[in-house]
């Protein structure tokens, strides 16, 4: 996994413990256990797009992780998150429930109970945007979000089927076919030149550069499940952040450097996206 050896955060929860090393490096023992295994090998780390996360267990048993978004120099926004626990003591996320947007009525813009494949939306440049739907897969579903405007245009495609949750360039005519993103437990040494063996991560896409990166694992996506997505505009960079809650157990987050967004484009396979309702956030 090209564990990275620096940054380290470590904690114990319910008999489990756990060891972030701040870009990719993720390892936890069993329930009771001294023995530390590559949780990140298996696909079961929670990198999300953040880097260096740093947890901290409150008084109540709730941990909460806090990491630095990639992008513009060294630091970057900060972003927080709670972490869930599930068995075997793999971990989930979901958003900080202190700091989840809080919609209301008056910033409404858009409320449909069945919305029609391809529906686009139009948005306004430099404002940010909350999104919340219900999506209803089938076994093997799929749906994507497009994000179009100033600048290139890009995704964010859940499937059902592979259990997967990517981020990625795209165009309108290539939504689910178009290539797609190995998770980086997928990515196995090759050779290269002389029998030489190199490792597909050294250029690899990793959630941790907060671009383009795909999720492994992901949990209740091949059942009714609720997704919500904050489009949010950055001043201080004139860019776009991605940042998605998906099932309620699982997280996202994108840096789109150098993007504006002007529409916002619903996609399904296999699928149907229910309850959708678009808000406008306050600057």
């Amino acid at each position: 996994m090209k564990n990275t050896a620096e940054c380290p955060s470590f904690f114990s929860w319910n008999g489990y413990k756990y060891l972030m090393m701040g870009w990719t490096g993720f390892w936890k023992t069993e329930k009771n256990g001294e023995e530390f295994f590559d949780s990140a090998a298996e696909g079961f780390d929670i990198y999300d797009g953040l880097g260096v996360p740093m947890a901290v267990k409150t008084d109540d048993n709730r941990v909460i992780v806090g990491g630095w978004l990639y992008g513009y120099g060294w630091g970057s926004v900060i972003v927080h998150r709670e972490l869930l626990q599930f068995e075997k003591g793999i971990l989930g996320m979901r958003w900080l429930p202190e700091l989840s947007p809080k919609p209301c009525r008056d910033n409404e813009l858009y409320r449909e109970s069945n919305v029609q494949n391809g529906y686009c939306f139009a948005v306004k440049m430099r404002k940010s945007y909350y999104v919340e739907c219900t999506v209803l897969p089938e076994k093997n579903g799929a749906i994507a979000l497009g994000f179009s405007g100033e600048g290139s245009a890009f995704r964010l495609l859940i499937d059902s089927a592979e259990k997967t949750a990517e981020i990625n360039f795209w165009n309108k005519t290539d939504i689910f076919d178009g290539e797609r993103i190995l998770p980086p437990h997928l990515l196995v040494p090759k050779l290269c030149g002389d029998n030489m063996m190199v490792h597909q991560l050294s250029d690899a896409d990793l959630p941790c550069r907060a671009k383009d990166f795909c999720l492994a694992n992901l949990r209740k996506t091949d059942e009714p499940y609720s997704l919500k997505v904050v489009l949010h505009y950055e001043k201080k960079t004139d860019s776009v952040f991605i940042d998605a809650e998906i099932a309620g157990v699982r997280t996202l987050v994108s840096n789109r450097v150098n993007t504006n967004v002007s529409e916002i484009s619903f996609f399904a396979d296999k699928a149907q996206f229910a309850e959708l309702n678009i808000y406008r956030l306050d600057d």
